[in-house]
């Protein structure tokens, strides 16, 4: 069965300008806290370390490498920079409009800011590449670097809520052998899949496996094959519009009731239940 589906040409724009790109290392003079305050969009992370910081009158906290930060225009932060120090970080600064600003006022929130837990580098990596682009300008770098822009709008859009101001990414694995299942299950979603198939792909017998994935991934392998269909079942409802059946269908479950049941145990709603309340809260 292959994939496939349309996307809508109101969906397909998106209203950013890249204004700015960096990543390197910034080495700090002296001790002091540099108070940062943009009109426009930033996305930052720091690649290796810590760095204390403060959001706005805030109390002070201790950032860590590997969680990207997502700051609203006029959002101001503070940044503890200690003399002779250093931080390896990667940011942007751009400008957005349209749906995809209402999408970023979303996410960042009333207080104008959010931070995502990125184990992964889904964000650091394209931080990292639009820098380069920008910096070395090849042909074509500006189309390359929207792209890219795009693709890291789109992992922070399918994140979920955490804790507090956390939100994890739903593109990262978990890691070894929970990430390879994950892995196999997204690149199979069309076809059903048993806990067999996931025992032979990282090479263990049925028995084994299904021992050791339960306390790696914090749930049984067949629950996360329903998690990932059902995942899937809502991108193929709210964006390609379609029905329960059709959903089944595309993603190798026997038959609609099945894929409703399945659903309503693990959102606590119907399908069209759940995408009625979801484009109520747009």
């Amino acid at each position: 069965m292959g994939l496939g589906g349309t996307i809508e040409p109101r969906r397909q724009t998106v209203d950013v300008r890249l204004l700015r790109a960096y990543t390197g290392i910034t080495r700090f003079p002296a001790d002091e806290w540099n108070n940062c305050r943009f009109d426009s969009w930033v996305v930052d992370i720091i690649n290796t370390g810590r760095q204390r910081q403060r959001i706005g009158g805030g109390r002070a906290f201790a950032r860590l490498s590997g969680v990207a930060a997502l700051y609203a225009p006029g959002r101001d932060f503070h940044e503890w920079r200690t003399a002779d120090g250093w931080v390896d970080e990667s940011y942007i600064v751009f400008d957005a409009g349209g749906a995809t600003a209402a999408l970023l006022r979303k996410l960042s929130g009333p207080a104008g800011w959010r931070h995502f837990r990125d184990r992964d580098r889904l964000i650091a990596d394209r931080l990292k590449k639009i820098a380069e682009l920008a910096f070395c300008r090849r042909i074509g770098y500006h189309l390359a670097a929207h792209g890219l822009m795009a693709e890291l709008l789109g992992i922070l859009a399918d994140s979920h809520p955490v804790s507090g101001r956390m939100r994890a990414l739903n593109h990262e694995t978990a890691p070894g052998i929970a990430g390879e299942v994950e892995r196999y299950i997204r690149q199979h979603i069309a076809r059903p899949i048993r806990v067999a198939d996931l025992a032979a792909h990282v090479k263990m017998s049925l028995s084994a496996f299904a021992h050791a994935y339960p306390p790696l991934a914090g749930e049984p392998p067949y629950r996360t094959v329903q998690r990932l269909k059902v995942e899937a079942a809502k991108r193929l409802m709210l964006q390609d519009g379609l029905s329960v059946k059709q959903c089944a269908a595309r993603l190798g479950i026997p038959c609609e009731f099945h894929l409703s049941r399945l659903f309503k145990r693990l959102e606590g709603l119907a399908p069209k239940n759940y995408i009625e309340a979801l484009l109520r809260k747009k």
